[in-house]
């Protein structure tokens, strides 16, 4: 199984356009004639990044943005999936957009999820989606240009971050920025204010657009450079590709023998 070098990790409200920003990236698509599904639990995307010629998995998990959580169902995954596969279980929604990479077994999976109790309850809720972010070395923190209660909440994720994840980098995304640029909305938030926010929490700002695509590969990339940043994280990265490239060696032995 190739293991996630880098987890990412995308936090905000509902309606923010947490699963557009994974889908554009990851299938450069936008559904905007789909009628709007509430992630149930959390959706999963794995996909190699690329940066100064260095090669790694990042795994990124989308989770809900609503308060009221439902459980999910459906049959155990595999032990692997062909590109493009969509399902869930246990309300874990999963994507799978690389042929090599497999998903975690169902029992991690039950494991998880006997971690919390999946009712309709903010305090839980938000227990649970501390779960997802364990561990992450980053998160995307979104909240809608147009909308000023999804600011409000985004200040929230980010102190939780700061409680429970100290170390995980903060990247600060205003969505849907067509709706100014076709002035079909109105800007709801001061870009002045959101600027000072993030410089004060040493936090990347970027403003971007799943509809039309703008800043989302930007913004996936600087994660990877930052990443790539820490030597130690550039160690671990060629040790996993050492290891893979022994693994194949191996592989190709016992069958030549």
């Amino acid at each position: 199984m190739s293991r996630v070098d880098l987890k990412v990790v995308l936090l905000g409200s509902e309606y923010v356009g947490k699963t557009s920003i994974l889908e554009r990236f990851v299938y450069d698509r936008f559904r905007g004639n789909i009628p709007y599904q509430n992630t149930i639990g959390a959706a999963f995307a794995a996909k190699e990044a690329d940066s100064n010629g260095k090669k790694f998995m990042m795994g990124i998990w989308d989770t809900a943005g609503s308060e009221s959580i439902e459980s999910g169902c459906g049959p155990p995954p595999p032990t692997s999936y062909p590109v493009g596969t969509m399902g869930s279980f246990l309300g874990v929604k999963w994507l799978w957009c690389e042929a090599e990479y497999s998903p975690p077994s169902s029992a991690e999976v039950k494991n998880m999820w006997r971690s919390v109790e999946l009712v309709r309850s903010k305090d839980k809720y938000e227990a649970m989606s501390r779960i997802y972010y364990r561990g992450a070395k980053a998160a995307i923190v979104c909240y809608d240009v147009t909308d000023r209660p999804s600011w409000d909440r985004a200040k929230f994720w980010i102190t939780e971050l700061r409680r429970y994840e100290e170390e995980c980098k903060i990247y600060l995304v205003g969505t849907k920025l067509d709706l100014l640029l076709d002035d079909s909305k109105q800007r709801a938030v001061d870009l002045d204010l959101v600027t000072r926010y993030s410089d004060g929490i040493q936090a990347q700002f970027i403003e971007t657009s799943s509809k039309t695509g703008e800043n989302v590969v930007e913004l996936f990339q600087t994660i990877a450079d930052d990443y790539m940043r820490n030597p130690e994280n550039v160690r671990q990265v060629e040790e996993t590709v050492m290891l893979n490239a022994r693994d194949k060696r191996g592989s190709c032995c016992l069958l030549s023998s």
